[in-house]
């Protein structure tokens, strides 16, 4: 399935001076297929490195870190850790 914008939401926390930049993203596809490099392409707009995005498949749920988000190029994560 096809990255959908509107199921990218902000969850994002700032306490204390410290700012975590947090997404969750859930869909009808394997945590692997999300988790690909480029998936995420059409949001290089909201994302930026080192945020974290929980991804909620049909198959479990994983979180990963944005390596990658440079303005009109590929988005990149790292491996995926599946949570239980």
């Amino acid at each position: 399935m096809a990255y959908a914008n509107g199921k990218l939401l902000n969850v994002s926390v700032h306490e204390n001076g410290n700012y975590v930049r947090q997404w969750i993203y859930k869909e009808n596809a394997t945590v692997a297929a999300i988790a690909a490099s480029g998936y995420f392409n059409s949001a290089t707009g909201k994302l930026a490195k080192g945020d974290i995005i929980i991804i909620q498949g049909n198959n479990g749920t994983a979180m990963v870190q944005v390596t990658s988000a440079t303005a009109a190029a590929t988005v990149t994560v790292g491996a995926f850790a599946a949570l239980s």
